[in-house]
């Protein structure tokens, strides 16, 4: 069983080795990306909303790592 573990697991180091090998060589012989300018996003949500929802976010978050809100 444990010889099973290993040749899968090989076999696995392999397939990854030669995926990173495929992807590094794409990336090195692929011609340079066209320049273009910075897309503009449109932000429709106010700081003031944003900024009250992280807060809230993290108050959610600290009372779910705390115990204080869901299942205990």
């Amino acid at each position: 069983m444990a010889r099973l573990i290993l040749l899968l697991f090989f076999f696995t180091m392999l397939a990854l080795a030669f995926a990173a090998a495929v992807t590094a060589w794409r990336a090195m012989t692929a011609p340079p990306p066209p320049a273009r300018l910075p897309a503009t996003t449109e932000d429709r949500m106010p700081p003031a909303f944003r900024n009250i929802s992280y807060v809230v976010l993290l108050l959610l978050l600290a009372g779910l790592t705390g115990g204080w809100l869901g299942p205990s």
